[in-house]
């Protein structure tokens, strides 16, 4: 996945790091909410919600430019080209720390307090490769120069929707406009190659925090709820609290 929390400064006032106090206050005031949040599920959004809050100040106002500025650049290097088994090493480890977080990066996009295990095996995704079909199923990796960091599967449906999923960006890299670009990516391939007028994605229905950047790209709920699989744990993960997905749907890709 890939937040947004739009880190420019003014134009017109000159460009200043903020108050580190600040920054704790922010985050204070945040983790503070977690505390009397209603249900662990809640707690967990707020501390998320604290985490993505101090990173936006300090992308804001960081030395040596916006953060707008720099994340365009980056974004403007990532190249999103159709992924081959020789990436499968590399996405594995973007996919796996994308979805149960990599150490010493606070990664919005984590699911850790909700899955335990991994999200993809090495078997899983070598599968998954191999099985491509142009036609059919395709997965696309980001790439910074040869480095991977990024991912998305689109398939598509008999009724000729295109679903996507194995969605991830490297914690490291988050927040920086990768995430919009692969699903750009994707998108355009579905519309262009299989006429698809349709997207949908799955979504664990305790991440209101994705959700959020999913409505802004046309993606809404369509009240259907789907259970999480039981038997494939090893696959997308064990569950440590009661699961299901919400159905997304974008209506004109």
């Amino acid at each position: 996945g890939a937040g947004r929390c739009h880190p420019h400064p003014s134009p017109r006032r000159p460009r200043r790091r903020p108050s580190m106090l600040r920054v704790a206050a922010v985050v204070s005031a945040t983790v503070a909410m977690a505390a009397t949040a209603g249900t662990p599920a809640a707690a967990a959004a707020a501390v998320r919600a604290a985490r993505l809050s101090a990173r936006c100040w300090r992308g804001r106002h960081s030395a040596g430019g916006g953060g707008r500025e720099r994340g365009a650049l980056l974004a403007g290097s990532v190249d999103v080209v159709p992924a081959g088994a020789s990436l499968a090493g590399d996405l594995l480890q973007v996919v796996n720390w994308a979805y149960r977080g990599k150490k010493g990066v606070d990664a919005w996009t984590s699911e850790d307090h909700l899955l335990g295990g991994v999200r993809i095996t090495a078997k899983g995704l070598h599968e998954l490769l191999d099985g491509q079909d142009p036609a059919q199923s395709v997965v696309f990796a980001a790439m910074a120069k040869d480095r991977v960091v990024g991912s998305i599967h689109a398939l598509r449906h008999d009724d000729g929707s295109a679903e996507f999923g194995l969605f991830s960006v490297d914690p490291s890299m988050q927040s920086r406009g990768i995430g919009a670009k692969l699903l750009d990516t994707a998108e355009g391939y579905a519309r262009e190659n299989w006429s698809s007028g349709k997207g949908r994605m799955y979504l664990l229905e305790q991440r209101t925090d994705l959700y959020v950047w999913y409505e802004k790209r046309g993606y809404l709920k369509t009240g259907v709820k789907i259970p999480f699989p039981s038997d494939m744990n090893e696959e997308l993960g064990i569950p440590l609290v009661p699961l299901q997905f919400d159905e997304l749907l974008r209506v004109k890709l």
